[in-house]
């Protein structure tokens, strides 16, 4: 009985409490729906596909089936502007343009967009006496209304979805902080100031090898059996401190080489940078063979042999000026000064409310100022200024000029078969020109020429000049006992076409051989051009030339010239037409349509030539099938037809470049003419190799000046090529700011063409080296490029490596963030700066083998001890040289102001978490872990940033790829974290933050969310030292 009793007992109880549970369970959603005071509570995690983290837990509020936001929240961490009374239900601001604002005023029941007010829903913003946070709780629907944006709510895995109609304010921000540290670099190499390298003279020889570039083309003709040839020799040599080209013309006929036609011989002679000729006022000397200018409404050029002294060389800056570029705005706002849209400077809106950038370059061309303020909250404003610098404006106070004399028409080296020109005479010429600012050029001339019936002299005198709509030109002409002649010349761009206009006006007295002579001269010539670009469901590209002509004779012409072309996709395709109108009456329209299209390895090109007026009719076509190999084989098969004279011709090419030695044989039949068979060649015969033997090359190397290198890997650092050093293959040079076309040979050897008559710096081009740790032991070379010289230089390749460790305050072991430190070199040269990261830590990359000291930057004024460190060949990589800050100059703040910069001094080592807090992991219950990590630090580097894990003992680690190389997973059995569990990074490039979450089967994984697709290119554990921890090492790069 007692033992039914008591069994009784107990199945009586478990009932009665089991019904009372079941009754609590289903009684409590139905008590808390009744409480229509409270709502329920939900966390989200809020993301902006594919790789923007808003938040990683975002509270929000559920009640009557509608889901509340933070309005306040959100917003600021779109970069929205907004401000608030929570108190009253009341948010207002803009959405990234400040055209875009809002306004929610629960209190009077009003929604105001842009303006515009209408009613707000009742339940539109929760009662604050529902909600536990302070923020203006607002329902997601409205939200989505007065924001660019569209938010989804994912209830199974707790995430909100946002979509942007457009790229929102912080994506901006982020994006040009990328583009300015971009930019910067790309123009800080573009601004390298290559003084500081070593010169290496490359002067004129008395007498140098030549090169020479050789043309041959020989015609057998079927329609009277003959065999024709054409043999062209041109050569450039150093000749008693002068570069000499020249050139010769030979023809084979009839079974003979006959005497040249002609020979020509010019001497060169230009001095670079502060070189000069004689005297300071001479950079230029030509001597020979030359070509001498004219002004426009004189002639053309004329040549022969003569002299030419000029202060103007080939060299030239593509800067003319620099201005200040200055404004207000309000302070704290972001500047961006863009040229033609290249970023070039950023700063900020001082305290006053002002900016000012001095030293804007002005380059020659069109220089488009814009500069662009961006708000906190991505309001943007702008303001543009336009300069245009024509190519024959002068620098302010620069002065040119050029002096010459030709005996018109008659070679230096005169023969007997030559043919004679006519006028005769001697041409003399002098031209000057001088900047008088950044607006105006003043220029004039003298010239003397032989005209049809005697010598001719002339003055001109006229200005450049530039103005905020376009460039101009004015020029007078003075005739000596003769007329005068004004020429005025506008280029401007209405209305997206481009003009090009032009007018010259000319006396009855003014005669030459451009205005023409007696009553035959001209009297008014103008010119318009015009160049647009539209798109009529294709982009095309249009062009109109009208030239009108009024003689004095009475005769007026006008010649009209258009032009449509198609491009895009492999085809281009154009339509030409030509228009001659004589004293009003249309004399003739011609018109030729041309099509190119391109396919990988095969170009098919056509021609159709027609009449339009004073009859419609053909008059040609043409149609080419090419087919190039990249190996140089290539062959073609042509068509074409005579209309007019009903004749066709087919014809066929095949030909290699070899080399040494390009060749070409076509076939061609004509109609009613038979067979015509052509051989063509071309070679460069040069000294331009290792051993300075000649050889034959397809490419000309005439006209080019070379330089060769070596590179080679240099085991003993002695900087010299020997014992076991090897030569490095797939080098290019860095050849000022561009890189070389050719790569070292096996031999590691290169030789590169460089700019002609100009002074060059000469480096290896880091990026070609097959390993970012190999670096050149010395920065390169200065010389200069001259036709017939090669200079020679060395390039040691020596293996890199690094130098890390933290900085620590002494008094209370903190580490301290943001202090610039700098490595200086054997010599006292600063190699290298870098600053501490949030945790102290700090890195040197890529240091060249040598003693170093690692130092704070004395700006600073710290009491810093400096440490002395060895990079060798044997021992490149020196970890934990830490160091410690005494005692500061003045007194421990948080930031220190140095220069204008903001140098934090943090006392944490911990991460900061999404939200500014610091989060710390879970740790499993049964305390099995045998590692710990004790801290996460993040260095930035050029090309990679780098993950430091600080570990109680050395822990296995295993790395997985994530989504789509935006997620990277490292699971580390038995270990734990007391570092922050969770942080991120929102200035960072690569990384955009981690967390971390317990493996089932125990240990931590590591979570790496990225920004873009990245990869780990290497990951290593250093074992502890020196009273350094354990630690594992990620360098993570982007994809």
């Amino acid at each position: 009985m007692s033992v039914y009793h008591w069994t009784e007992y107990l199945r009586r109880t478990l009932f009665v409490t089991l019904f009372i549970a079941v009754c609590g369970i289903v009684s409590t959603p139905l008590a808390r729906g009744a409480d229509e005071s409270v709502a329920e509570e939900w966390i989200f995690n809020v993301i902006l596909p594919p790789a923007w983290t808003i938040a990683d837990a975002m509270i929000a509020y559920q009640y009557e089936g509608s889901y509340y936001l933070p309005a306040v929240e959100l917003g600021e961490a779109l970069d929205f502007y907004i401000e608030a009374e929570v108190d009253r239900g009341y948010v207002s601001g803009f959405a990234g343009d400040e055209g875009n604002t809002f306004t929610i005023d629960s209190e009077k029941g009003e929604l105001i967009l842009e303006g515009e007010i209408e009613s707000l829903p009742d339940d539109a913003v929760l009662s604050q006496d529902m909600v536990f946070d302070e923020d203006v709780f607002v329902r997601i629907d409205v939200l989505n209304r007065i924001w660019p944006i569209e938010m989804e709510l994912l209830l199974s895995n707790l995430q909100i979805i946002i979509e942007a109609e457009q790229d929102l304010a912080f994506m901006e921000r982020l994006r040009r902080s990328e583009a300015q540290e971009r930019i910067f670099a790309q123009r800080g190499a573009g601004k390298t100031d290559f003084s500081s390298l070593p010169f290496v003279d490359n002067p004129v020889k008395m007498l140098g090898k030549p090169a020479y570039d050789i043309q041959a083309t020989y015609t057998y003709d079927d329609a009277d059996n003959t065999l024709r040839g054409s043999n062209n020799i041109t050569g450039t040599q150093q000749v008693a401190g002068f570069v000499a080209d020249y050139s010769a013309n030979y023809a084979f006929i009839e079974g003979k080489f006959r005497r040249p036609e002609s020979i020509r011989l010019r001497m060169e002679k230009q001095a670079i940078g502060e070189d000069y000729i004689v005297s300071p006022y001479v950079k230029r000397l030509e001597l020979g063979d030359v070509t001498l200018p004219r002004r426009d409404l004189i002639g053309n050029t004329t040549g022969g042999r003569g002299f030419i002294i000029s202060d103007k060389t080939s060299e030239r800056d593509r800067e003319f000026d620099r201005v200040t570029v200055e404004g207000t705005g309000p302070p704290g706002w972001e500047v961006e000064v863009y040229n033609n849209d290249q970023l070039i400077e950023v700063g900020i809106v001082d305290g006053v409310g002002e900016y000012r950038f001095e030293d804007i370059v002005l380059n020659y061309g069109k220089n488009n100022i814009r500069t662009v303020l961006y708000g906190p909250q991505g309001q943007i404003r702008e303001e543009v200024e336009e300069y245009s610098i024509g190519n024959s404006m002068m620098k302010p106070g620069e002065f040119d000029y050029s002096v010459g004399l030709t005996d018109t028409g008659r070679s230096l080296i005169l023969l007997e078969n030559e043919p004679r020109l006519q006028p005769r005479g001697v041409t003399k010429n002098a031209e000057f020109f001088y900047g008088l600012n950044n607006t105006f050029t003043f220029f004039g001339s003298f010239t003397e020429t032989p005209t049809r019936d005697d010598l001719q002299q002339y003055y001109t005198i006229g200005t450049s000049f530039s103005t905020p709509i376009g460039l101009g030109s004015v020029e007078g002409y003075k005739q000596i006992n003769g007329g005068n002649a004004v020429d005025t010349r506008f280029i401007t761009e209405l209305f997206g076409v481009r003009l090009n206009l032009r007018a010259a006006m000319f006396d009855r007295a003014f005669e030459s051989d451009d205005a023409g002579y007696d009553d035959s001269g001209k009297a008014l010539e103008t010119e318009i051009q015009a160049n647009t670009n539209v798109n009529l469901f294709v982009p095309l590209s249009l062009k109109t030339n009208l030239l009108h002509t009024e003689f004095f004779n009475g005769t007026v012409t006008s010649d009209l010239q258009t032009n449509v072309s198609y491009s895009g996709r492999g085809l281009r395709i154009s339509n030409q037409t030509t228009s001659r109108f004589v004293d009003e009456i249309h004399e003739n329209s011609n018109g030729a349509v041309a099509a190119t299209w391109r396919q990988g390895e095969w170009q098919l090109r056509g021609n159709l030539g027609y009449r339009m007026h004073p009859e419609w009719e053909l008059s040609t076509g043409s149609t080419e099938l090419r087919y190039t190999k990249k190996n140089g084989f290539q062959s073609a098969l042509s068509f074409a037809h005579d209309f007019t004279n009903s004749t066709s011709t087919v014809g066929t090419q095949i030909g290699y470049d070899f080399d040494n030695l390009v060749a070409s044989f076509d076939t061609q039949y004509r109609q009613h003419e038979g067979w015509m068979f052509m051989l063509r060649a071309t070679s460069s015969l040069h000294p331009y190799t290792e051993d300075e033997h000649y050889t034959m090359s397809g490419r000309s190397r005439r006209n080019t000046a070379q330089v060769l290198a070596e590179a080679f890997i240099d085991r003993n650092n002695d900087g010299i090529y020997n014992g076991d050093d090897e030569p490095m293959q797939d080098v290019r040079l860095r050849i000022d700011n561009g890189r070389s076309t050719d790569k070292t040979n096996e031999d590691g050897v290169i030789i590169a063409t460089i700019p002609n008559n100009n002074e060059v710096a000469i480096r290896v081009d880091e990026a070609s080296l097959i390993d970012p740790y190999l670096k050149p032991s010395n920065k390169g070379f200065r010389t200069m490029g001259r036709k017939g010289s090669m200079p020679r230089f060395s390039f040691p390749i020596v293996e890199t490596g690094s130098i890390d460790g933290t900085v620590y305050r002494t008094s209370n072991d903190a580490p301290v963030q943001g202090m610039r430190l700098q490595l200086v070199d054997a010599e006292g040269a600063v190699a290298m700066e870098t600053e501490t990261a949030y945790d102290g830590y700090y890195a040197f990359e890529f240091v060249l083998p040598g003693d170093y000291i690692v130092r704070a930057d004395p700006e600073y004024q710290v009491n810093v001890p400096n440490e002395t460190v060895t990079v060798s060949s044997e021992e490149p990589y020196v970890f934990g040289i830490d160091m410690f800050l005494i005692e500061p100059a003045a007194e421990e703040t948080a930031v220190e102001e140095t220069d204008g910069e903001s140098v934090g001094i943090a006392q944490t080592n911990l991460a900061p978490a999404a939200d500014g807090t610091v989060q710390q992991a879970q740790t499993p219950s049964d305390g099995g872990s045998s590692s710990v990590v004790k801290a996460v630090r993040i260095g930035e580097h050029s090309d990679k940033i780098r993950l430091v894990l600080d570990l109680s003992v050395m822990a296995d680690y295993k790395i997985e790829a994530g989504e789509e190389g935006y997620i990277v997973l490292v699971d580390m059995p038995d270990t734990t974290f007391e570092a922050a569990a969770r942080a991120s990074y929102p200035n960072n490039a690569i990384l955009q933050g981690y967390e971390t979450e317990m493996l089932p089967s125990g240990g931590t994984r590591l979570i790496l969310r990225a920004r873009n697709l990245m990869t780990i290119v290497d990951a290593y554990a250093i074992d502890a030292v020196d009273g350094n921890p354990p630690r594992i090492v990620f360098d993570i790069a982007k994809q």
